[in-house]
């Protein structure tokens, strides 16, 4: 394994939230797609990902670091059933934006999140979770929200 891919893989709380990615194949493509620099900034930021799952659940994570705060990029476990494999790696992405953008709030933050994930090719696969969490009503997908969110990653 790769020194890319030992950091990388350091970034994950629960080994079932891996190995889920790695079987829908997100896990390879975030891999390949961020740098070693941005999986840098993701341990020097102690940016993690951690399952969660609804309406409710218990999950045990073991070895974590002491630290004075963590960011968590969540992966809520059924909804991440509901969006194809593209959709699911524009979502991370975007959560990732989010984390490397801190100073950002509202919709300059989601904009900027959003640009993070177009900058790597995935404009087209936000716009369609996003398009697809407002059609199935699920919750933090606002209308209006949206409609400028997709603006923005189409203009």
């Amino acid at each position: 394994m790769s020194l890319k891919a030992e950091k990388f893989k350091s970034r994950f709380l629960q080994l079932s939230v891996g190995q889920t990615l790695s079987n829908m194949g997100v896990y390879k493509e975030l891999l390949t797609l961020l740098s070693e620099d941005e999986i840098d900034k993701l341990a020097e930021e102690n940016v993690y990902f951690s399952q969660t799952c609804s309406p409710s659940g218990i999950m045990t994570l073991s070895n974590v670091p002491a630290c004075e705060s963590m960011k968590l990029i969540t992966i809520e476990m059924t909804y991440l059933r509901m969006f194809l494999p593209e959709e699911v790696t524009g979502i991370l992405l975007h959560e990732i934006g989010h984390a490397f953008n801190p100073d950002k709030q509202k919709m300059e933050g989601e904009f900027a999140a959003d640009n993070f994930a177009k900058e790597k090719g995935y404009s087209k696969w936000i716009v369609s979770g996003l398009k697809k969490g407002l059609d199935k009503k699920l919750v933090g997908f606002d209308k209006e929200t949206i409609d400028q969110r997709i603006k923005n990653l189409n203009g």
